[in-house]
C-alpha cells in the first residue's frame, strides 16, 4: 500500500508466536528467523496429531541457541531438563 510516497509494509507475526501458527521445535524456529530473542514460544512438534499445540520457552542464545526448557514437578519437587 502506498501512502503519501511512502511504501508501508504489513509485517506478518513469527511463527510460533501464536497457539494457532506454532512452531515445530525452539531450533526450526532459530533457523527460519536467526534473529529470534529467548523467550516464550508456542511449538506443536506432532503437527495436526494427538498433542495441541503448547507453550514453553526457548533460549536462543546457549550454545548456538535453539533450545527447549522442559520441566516436570512431582511431590513438591521441580525438575528441569533443556534439549536442542
Amino acid at each position: 500500500c502506498t501512502t503519501g510516497g511512502w511504501v508501508v509494509f504489513a509485517r506478518e507475526p513469527a511463527r510460533g508466536s501464536s497457539q494457532t501458527d506454532p512452531g515445530v521445535t525452539c531450533k526450526t524456529l532459530l533457523a527460519d528467523n536467526p534473529g529470534a530473542t529467548s523467550g516464550l514460544y508456542w511449538l506443536d512438534p506432532d503437527g495436526s496429531g494427538s498433542v495441541p499445540p503448547y507453550q514453553t520457552f526457548c533460549d536462543m542464545a546457549t550454545d548456538g541457541g535453539g533450545w527447549t526448557l522442559a520441566s516436570y514437578a512431582f511431590a513438591g519437587s521441580t525438575t528441569t531438563s533443556s534439549s536442542n
